[in-house]
């Protein structure tokens, strides 16, 4: 089957409105394009959505910190996430309902997603079908294509694992 590879990151997703690295006008457009995205699926070709890390931003959630290491409270912080951007998700979810694939890389700002409550909710917003939440520092490798998030070769914003 080929496969054609659309590769976003840094989506920030997180924030009350007017403190959002991604805009309301934004969102729209992220949801627009991911729409588009999902209608390119067909049979033999795919449709396939790498999200490259910092997809949501804990770290603009009230209260802020470098971690959220509780769980219920990474959990409180990503629902709120997801009702401030909740046009994104919905597009996100559609696409995976469409029998794309979906792929979503952890970053230095959505680290909390690798805690299991959180990374459950996470899944479960997104729909039962071909995702894969990568939340231990690996790349992307398609072909010869490597994705990665880049933090790790940035020493202030590196994340140990």
């Amino acid at each position: 089957m080929a496969e054609q590879v659309f590769v976003i990151s840094d989506l920030h997703l997180g924030g009350e409105p007017g403190f959002q690295m991604c805009s309301p006008a934004g969102q729209k457009l992220l949801a627009g394009f991911t729409r588009w995205v999902t209608s390119q699926q067909q049979p033999g070709r795919d449709a396939h959505i790498v999200i490259a890390g910092d997809g949501v931003d804990f770290l603009a959630e009230n209260p802020s910190s470098a971690f959220t290491g509780d769980e219920g409270e990474a959990a409180r912080k990503l629902g709120a996430i997801f009702e401030h951007t909740r046009e994104v998700w919905d597009a996100l979810r559609a696409h995976v309902a469409a029998g794309a694939k979906l792929t979503v890389m952890l970053g230095n700002h959505d680290i909390e997603l690798s805690l299991p409550r959180v990374r459950r909710m996470f899944g479960e917003r997104l729909g039962v079908g071909r995702v894969e939440i990568l939340y231990d520092d690996e790349a992307v490798r398609i072909g010869g294509l490597v994705i990665e998030h880049g933090n790790r070769y940035d020493d202030w914003n590196w994340v140990d694992h």
